[in-house]
């Protein structure tokens, strides 16, 4: 791997460093390619800034393709923004395409729809400024320690940001005067055992696991069909899985699935009165139906904790130590999954900056309150609030005016 200095590191600073820079345009680096990601890196070339988008993996917003298969919570008028939308017409306008809606506003898209049609497209368009498969290593002040300054944060910007990066080929210094931090969380998944410590034998089985949500209809299916399956977990998930394998059910019924949960609730899922959103709610209804309708293939158990899940290399199958309600029960079944949540991790890179750091700003769950969901125009309001702050124009909304410039393209197309 070949380390360099990027030829934007300046040493120290100088008055003539100092003129140039107030002369430049604002240099922006937003870490982390996910939806929230890219909508900033467009927000900040949209008013002129240059653009670093950092994404370590090699593919456009990992933790989407993650359940590609599954359908979105939200509507297209939910997950994607004006911005986004006017960008693309724009693009495609300019390279003389017909003009190319979007599904209809209340089309639930699945992830990989999500990808293909709104989150590739934007990607492309930022052309250079998208460093996929680089890794920010490091974040911190040009040449200052976190102490230095404390009490003075026009002193602390005026050096600039020193990002540290790594990809395949080399690593790289980079400068910006702001950073937005959307990595987001790190969803490491919860172990399946009590108390969610690893049951005895899950720390070697942990790669014969689902953790996620399987493609039973797709990719996933050979584990499946018709299989015994122990399914783990009581969430959004959970339900996912227990409908995907209730409808594999209908097509080959030599399958089965036992459910378990560590709840004393006689339904599997809980419902939350009043949900906005709808077809959550429609999901978990629909899974505690099949328990309520005793289903002859499905056997739900709660007040359930798994005590050992050990996978043999000799059958492909799983030997599962269970305690019922404080009776043991052991099973052999074909495949576990094991959807129960998972722990976040909000640090995702080296820092050496001041706590109240000025010119670092963070988008995403881990920005929010934590009260109910974080849905994706949240992050888009976080945004909109983060880049007023940068700009000091308390009135700026590029989601009004991208509004307004789609509502005339609509009518320049319906007329011509």
């Amino acid at each position: 791997m070949i380390a360099r200095m990027s030829d934007t590191e300046i040493p120290m600073p100088n008055p003539a460093h100092r003129q140039r820079r107030q002369s430049e345009p604002p240099r922006a680096a937003i870490i982390g390619g996910g939806p929230l990601g890219i909508e900033a890196a467009h927000y900040a070339a949209r008013l002129g800034h240059a653009v670093w988008l950092f994404e370590r993996d090699a593919q456009v917003a990992p933790d989407v393709r993650a359940w590609a298969h599954v359908e979105m919570f939200s509507p297209w008028k939910q997950i994607r923004s004006s911005l986004g939308a006017l960008l693309i017409r724009e693009s495609l306008k300019a390279e003389k395409v017909n003009l190319w809606k979007y599904p209809p506003d209340r089309v639930h898209p699945i992830g990989s729809n999500f990808v293909k049609l709104y989150l590739e497209p934007l990607v492309s368009l930022l052309g250079t400024s998208y460093l996929r498969e680089t890794r920010v290593a490091a974040l911190g002040r040009s040449y200052m320690f976190p102490g230095e300054h404390a009490a003075e944060p026009e002193k602390r910007t005026a050096r600039r940001f020193r990002i540290l990066a790594r990809s395949p080929l080399e690593e790289r210094v980079y400068t910006a005067d702001y950073v937005i931090d959307a990595t987001g969380v790190s969803h490491t998944s919860h172990w399946a055992g009590a108390g969610g410590l690893p049951a005895l034998g899950e720390l070697g089985s942990r790669g014969k696991i689902f953790y996620r949500i399987p493609d039973v209809a797709g990719k996933d299916r050979v584990h499946f069909l018709g299989k015994k399956t122990l399914l783990i977990g009581d969430g959004t998930s959970a339900a996912e899985t227990a409908v995907a394998l209730a409808e594999l059910l209908e097509k080959e019924p030599d399958g089965s699935f036992l459910w378990v949960t560590n709840s004393r609730s006689e339904m599997p899922c809980k419902l939350t009165p009043g949900d906005p959103l709808l077809r959550r709610d429609t999901l978990l209804k629909k899974a505690n139906l099949l328990v309520k309708s005793g289903h002859p293939r499905i056997t739900f158990l709660p007040i359930t904790q798994v005590e050992a899940i050990q996978h043999s290399l000799a059958t492909g199958r799983f030997q599962v130590t269970l305690q019922v309600n404080h009776e043991t029960q052991r099973m052999t079944v074909d495949a576990v999954v094991a959807n129960v949540g998972s722990r976040l991790d909000s640090q995702n890179f080296e820092r050496s900056l001041h706590p109240q750091e000025p010119g670092l700003y963070q988008i995403g769950a881990k920005a929010a309150d934590g009260a109910g969901d974080f849905l994706l125009p949240e992050g888009r309001r976080q945004i909109q609030d983060i880049f007023r702050q940068i700009t000091g124009r308390p009135d700026l909304d590029l989601y009004a005016e991208a509004e307004a410039a789609l509502k005339v393209m609509d009518g320049e197309q319906a007329s011509g």
